[in-house]
Order: structure tokens, then C-alpha cells, then sequence
């Protein structure tokens, strides 16, 4: 009789003890994602060199000064600085801002680039058969003339259109939002000159201040940014792979709403610990408590598990097991 009485209240005791039971696993959203793909074209529109044209292009040219050429004239742009002082690179930028604003005033302009000129005039005497002699600046340091005393056709200039750089280049703000803002300035001199008397028709000093804002990521990209010229090999020639290729991510996946997944359990006497395990690697993915049954004011505990890793990626489809208190007691597959 003893016997049976200390078996009873062992059983008691081993009823009131247990912890919380799985009841069912209910499957409440499905995965919504957005796929965003980088617009490259648009990335390299906004490269350093781009974003100075746009510097150049916000210069307005005053109409006092445009109102002194003529779609009669021959104009001709040119550097006032000094050559061994200035930067040839700079200088043809600047020059040709200063030309796109002109043709679209439809105002003729000359080319005066060495290298052009030069070809031009080696071409035969049929195109070129006028008396007219052309004089241009040389690229020397000793900023010498130089005549051609070979007859062109090639047009003399009327009005001289002279251009000092006074400040030029942008500066870089990085700011709190994770993007960076270019602040460029131009400040040039302009100087309109007769050509055939030399007098000086117009001078000024131009400005112009412009700004965009760019996300680091596509700065990153653009200020890394040049172009590897392969040349062509001959066959079974083996060219070495370059080595500065940039890597760039085409799509990215965005969780808008994640799938979740609906647990119940029912209360035990005592506090619960569940795991969540990957089945196949053991990866803990989840881990919550439940509280004992005197602590809650039902008999149903439920826990919404969002489908998502601790960095907040998808958790890859696969097979997952819910442990209580280190017991498996229910698998799953999404």
C-alpha cells in the first residue's frame, strides 16, 4: 500500500514539473521580395569628368557678350595662360564648354588644335590651293608663333575669344545619410578680342557654382574607375587577364515583408527553452523561452518565427527541427 502511495505522488510531482508541449506550426505569410538591379549606365554618367562638364555647362555667357559676335564672324578660342603654367587638359575642357555654348548660339567657330591643323594642312594643294596664311600658338614653352607659309583655304579669324582659369575643380562632403555631395566651381576670365586690331571688345569674369549628391557605394565605383585598353593577340597567344576588374553587385534582394511562420505551444508548469535548428548542419537559427503556466492568463503560448537569419537575410529553404528543453518535438520543411 506504501508502495502505491509513493508511486502516486511521484507521478504528481513528475505531471506538475512538466515543461510547455508543441500543438501546431501554422504557416501565416509568404516571402515578398524586390529585385533592384544597378543602373551601371547611369553610375558612369555621374563620374568625376561628367560632373565638371555639368560645372561648365551651368556658365552663363552674358548676352552683352554674345550680342559682339555675329554669325558673320570666325572666332577662335584660346588661352590666355601661359602654356609651361597651365594644364593642356584643363584647357581643352574648358574649351570645349566654351564651344558647345557657342555653336548653340550658332556663332562659327575655328579649330585652332595643333595636332588637327597640322593634318589639315598636309592634305593636297586641290583643297588647300588659297594664298591665305595661317598663323596659330605654338605648344612650345617660349609661347612662340608659328606661320605656315604653305597656302590654305583654312579660314582667318575675326574675333578672339581669350579665357584665363582663375578656379576650377570640386570638393567632397561626405554626409550623415550615407551619401556624399560634389560642390564644383568655375571661375574663369573671358576676353573678347578684334582680331584684325587687336582692341578689346569685352572683359569679364565669370562664375558658376554647381552641387549633386551621390551615394557612397556609386562613388566608391566611379573614383576607381578607368578603362583597360587589351590590345589583339595574335593566335595562341595567351593574354594575361587584367587584373583590375571591378566587381560589381548587378541585383540586390530587398525583404519588403517576410514569411512568418505561426507556432502554439501550451503552458507547462515550468519555464521552457525552445531552439530552432537548421536539421541538416544543427545551426541554431531561433532561440525563445516560454514562461510557466502561472505567469500567463491562458493555456495557449504562440510565437511568430519571421523566417530571417540574425543579419536579417532570408533563411534558406530547408528542412528545420523545434526542440523543448533540448527534445525534438516537431520537423518542418519550407
Amino acid at each position: 500500500m506504501k508502495k502505491n502511495i509513493f508511486i502516486l505522488i511521484f507521478l504528481i510531482q513528475l505531471i506538475g514539473c512538466t515543461g510547455a508541449r508543441f500543438v501546431k506550426l501554422e504557416k501565416l505569410g509568404e516571402w515578398e521580395s524586390k529585385q533592384f538591379k544597378k543602373d551601371l549606365i547611369g553610375i558612369l554618367s555621374k563620374t568625376n569628368p561628367r560632373f565638371l562638364d555639368n560645372v561648365i555647362e551651368g556658365l552663363n555667357i552674358p548676352n552683352n557678350l554674345i550680342t559682339l559676335m555675329s554669325t558673320n564672324d570666325m572666332v577662335i578660342i584660346q588661352s590666355l595662360d601661359r602654356n609651361y603654367q597651365s594644364d593642356v587638359d584643363l584647357q581643352l575642357v574648358i574649351q570645349r564648354g566654351l564651344i558647345s555654348k557657342l555653336l548653340y548660339r550658332n556663332i562659327p567657330v575655328l579649330e585652332r588644335d595643333i595636332n588637327i591643323l597640322l593634318a589639315l594642312l598636309a592634305e593636297s594643294s586641290i583643297n588647300y590651293n588659297s594664298s591665305n596664311l595661317l598663323s596659330i600658338y605654338s605648344d612650345t614653352h617660349n609661347d612662340s608663333l608659328i606661320k605656315f607659309n604653305q597656302p590654305s583655304k583654312l579660314k582667318e579669324a575675326t574675333k578672339i575669344l581669350g579665357y584665363r582659369v582663375l578656379e576650377f575643380g570640386y570638393l567632397i562632403v561626405p554626409l550623415n545619410d550615407g551619401m556624399i555631395e560634389r560642390i564644383g566651381i568655375i571661375e574663369i576670365e573671358l576676353r573678347l578680342i578684334d582680331a584684325l586690331s587687336s582692341r578689346i571688345l569685352y572683359s569679364d569674369i565669370l562664375r558658376n557654382i554647381y552641387s549633386d549628391r551621390i551615394s557612397n557605394d556609386d562613388y566608391n565605383i566611379i573614383d576607381g574607375l578607368h578603362f583597360k585598353f587589351v590590345s589583339d593577340a595574335l593566335p595562341l597567344v595567351k593574354q594575361e587577364k587584367a587584373k583590375d576588374l571591378i566587381q560589381l553587385e548587378l541585383e540586390k534582394r530587398e525583404v519588403s515583408n517576410a514569411g512568418i511562420i505561426k507556432l502554439t505551444f501550451l503552458y507547462g508548469a515550468r519555464e521552457s527553452d525552445v531552439k530552432i535548428r537548421n536539421s541538416i548542419t544543427g545551426e541554431l537559427i531561433k532561440k525563445f523561452f516560454i514562461p510557466s503556466a502561472g505567469a500567463a492568463n491562458s493555456d495557449i503560448y504562440t510565437y511568430e518565427l519571421k523566417l530571417v537569419d540574425s543579419n536579417g537575410k532570408p533563411l534558406p529553404p530547408g528542412d528545420y527541427s523545434i526542440y523543448i528543453d533540448d527534445i525534438l518535438v516537431h520537423r518542418f520543411i519550407y
